[in-house]
């Protein structure tokens, strides 16, 4: 009986010191694998944080981009814009700046004609000239004519700054020649025709010369 109870102990103790082996074994597998799973794991996710890292570097960039690229579209925009609303404005009134602008090359050729000393009185432009203002090229009969004449048209020249000048009184002409006579023991002078030509004022846009007092600002 003795015998059967130690043998059954012996028997017991053998299949423990297997189970406790086999049990060994597996938690050493067990703690093995999870080292190496952790080590797996660490790996990725610090891959997977380099790569969100990589990914929030270029959405910001991205961002960047667009904001400049919209910033870049709505001045682009603006600018269209407003080459648009000048185009429209030079088409709309094409028509005037261009009769303003040859009002104003004739004024000058006409105030050049005088101031090289030409007879004004034979380039007349024609009979046919209005009244008020006397028309494009014709000397008004006051500073004043001229300088409203020039402003009706300034909005259509580009930095237009209204001058006038009385081109039949800057320069000695015919009518302000005097002659000298002998009288006596000495001579006298006389006019020999009015002391000036009537006013007869041209406007410019800007000074064409520098000399004082020659044009004047309306």
């Amino acid at each position: 009986m003795m015998d059967m109870l130690t043998a059954e102990l012996d028997k017991e103790m053998q299949e423990m010191e297997v189970n406790e082996k086999d049990a060994q074994s597996e938690y050493e597998t067990f703690m093995k694998d999870s080292a190496d799973k952790r080590a797996t794991d660490s790996a990725s996710i610090a891959d997977k944080e380099g790569a969100k890292a990589n990914t929030e570097a270029e959405l910001e960039h991205a961002n960047s981009d667009k904001r400049s690229k919209t910033a870049e579209s709505m001045a682009k925009a603006e600018e269209i814009a407003a080459l648009h609303q000048e185009c429209d404005w030079l088409v709309a009134n094409f028509e005037a700046r261009k009769a303003a602008r040859a009002g104003e090359i004739d004024s000058l050729k006409k105030a050049k004609a005088v101031l090289s000393g030409a007879d004004y009185s034979l380039v007349q432009v024609s009979v046919h000239r209005s009244v008020d203002p006397e028309g494009v090229g014709v000397p008004e009969k006051t500073k004043g004519a001229a300088c409203d004449e020039c402003n009706s048209k300034s909005q259509w020249l580009k930095d237009c700054s209204c001058h006038a000048t009385d081109v039949w009184g800057t320069f000695a002409n015919d009518a302000t020649k005097e002659l000298t006579s002998a009288s006596g023991y000495g001579s006298t002078t006389e006019n020999t025709g009015a002391k000036r030509l009537p006013e007869g004022w041209h406007w410019h846009c800007r000074p064409v010369s520098a000399t004082e007092g020659v044009w004047q600002q309306c």
